[in-house]
């Protein structure tokens, strides 16, 4: 299992590169172009961290992407070529949660930077919100949560093949398109289907205590892992 560690880190140390170069490029863009944007309003009397938002959100969707769609090519390379499947998965996994945990780990060095720099460009202006407590609490947990979530969609493609790509292509786009028109329901029009359903949603969410959410994270990420195994165990190799 070690050596096929050793492997797979060979494999996708490519992907650790580029992962820190979106995250950190996505960062100075984004506090470049707040810097710009509080230099024509002068009037603004607090800033936001645009560049841990661009630089996080570029690398959360560049992580998801590779891991989905590079797990289906380096198991059917890897299988064929004699490693065994709970090696596969094992050293997979673990290499792409270090990814993440890496990921998540630069990115709080950037949210810190950041901060530090509009403080000192800035020093009466508040932050609008500061990203950096809820980095340090939840980063972690959000590393395996996204790591797992990736695995799963990625094995239910090589199971189900393009049935799977075109079903979750399709619950994307239900998210994207629908979700913002929820939240506007909830406040322009609470009496609407989509107003209510977004507040009977966010009625269920306060009502979970704070505790729970970190057991209920690692439960989901504990079924989502074994389904992904689940589902590659006896996954034929397919050209």
């Amino acid at each position: 299992m070690f050596e096929t560690l050793k492997k797979q880190v060979r494999v996708l140390w490519s992907d650790w590169l580029w992962n820190l170069a979106l995250l950190f490029g996505g960062g100075v863009i984004g506090f470049v172009t707040f810097q710009i944007v509080l230099w024509r309003n002068p009037g603004m009397e607090s800033y936001l961290t645009l560049g841990t938002i661009v630089g996080g959100t570029m690398a959360v969707f560049f992580i998801v992407i590779m891991i989905m769609s590079s797990i289906g090519i380096y198991f059917n390379v890897e299988v064929s070529m004699g490693c065994a499947r709970k090696h596969f998965f094992g050293s997979y996994f673990i290499v792409s949660l270090i990814e993440c945990l890496l990921g998540m780990g630069c990115l709080i060095l950037l949210c810190t930077a950041e901060n530090a720099g509009n403080t000192i460009l800035h020093p009466g202006m508040k932050n609008e919100i500061d990203f950096l407590p809820y980095l340090l609490k939840w980063s972690v947990p959000a590393a395996v949560v996204l790591t797992v979530f990736s695995l799963l969609c990625g094995a239910l493609m090589i199971r189900f093949g393009r049935k799977a790509y075109w079903i979750l292509w399709a619950i994307w786009m239900a998210a994207v398109l629908g979700l913002p028109k929820i939240t506007d329901a909830m406040s322009d029009a609470p009496d609407s289907v989509l107003g209510r359903l977004g507040n009977a949603v966010g009625a269920a969410v306060k009502a979970v205590p704070g505790t729970a959410w970190l057991p209920c994270m690692l439960a989901a990420s504990a079924a989502g892992l074994a389904a992904a195994y689940v589902l590659l165990h006896r996954q034929q190799v397919t050209s």
